[in-house]
């Protein structure tokens, strides 16, 4: 097994965690209400994103997101109030500390860091706005290079950047069907990060799905993770 020389994040629900409050307040609902339940719907994005790619349909990250967690509360005004009242650069705005953490341990360990992201074309100055700026060697945007995730070509543009194997990389996201499938497919190994547990009792299955990969709750455990890959 190749040396770890690089591993690359997803942001949303990776390096970046989500305000609830401002979507409470745009849509109406709950803001305990809605937090509680966002974990169940993460999981349905992971699915309804599964089926689209399956389907080769297009589709709208942002807009699936939106009304997974507000639909059932708030109805469609309610995802269209959220939809028109903020992005995703406003949204993904809490700094998850425990991925700040870790990209400081890896960096500290010798191992290179990198991003590549499904988003709007304002990643990178999502991360400098929120204390990033300077870590990464290489930010991949995907509005900005054309191409989606779980497509291999946005991991081959990452790896192509800086200049190693897929073998010797990971790639750190939080949706199967997306993050894992994608590193597979191009041959990075995989790291599901899953905060909320919610894929424990799905392991045998997402790994026929999508891929071998190996899971963390605790973006804590990436570093150790990596250390115990490389011997």
């Amino acid at each position: 097994m190749e040396t770890v020389k690089v591993v690359f994040f997803d942001v949303g629900n990776t390096l970046m965690n989500f305000d609830y409050g401002t979507v409470a307040k745009l849509s109406g609902m709950n803001q305990t209400q809605l937090t509680k339940q966002a974990p169940a719907s993460w999981k349905q994005i992971n699915s309804e994103l599964a089926e689209a790619y399956q389907r080769g349909k297009q589709h709208d990250h942002f807009r699936m997101l939106i009304h997974s967690l507000v639909y059932a509360e708030a109805g469609l005004a309610g995802v269209e109030a959220v939809i028109n009242g903020s992005d995703a650069f406003s949204l993904w705005n809490r700094t998850n500390n425990q991925a700040r953490q870790a990209v400081e341990a890896l960096r500290n360990q010798g191992v290179r860091v990198g991003v590549i992201s499904n988003t709007d074309g304002t990643v990178q100055t999502l991360l400098d706005r929120h204390g990033w700026k300077g870590l990464f060697e290489a930010v991949i945007d995907s509005a900005v290079v054309g191409v989606q995730k779980p497509d291999s070509r946005i991991f081959e543009m990452a790896l192509a950047r800086v200049g190693v194997k897929a073998n010797e990389a990971l790639y750190v996201g939080d949706l199967p069907s997306v993050d894992v499938q994608g590193a597979n497919d191009a041959g990075l190994r995989a790291v599901l990060y899953d905060p909320y547990d919610l894929y424990q009792a799905d392991l045998e299955h997402l790994v026929a799905a999508h891929g071998p990969f190996h899971r963390l709750t605790d973006m804590r455990q990436l570093s150790p993770l990596v250390r115990l890959l490389n011997g």
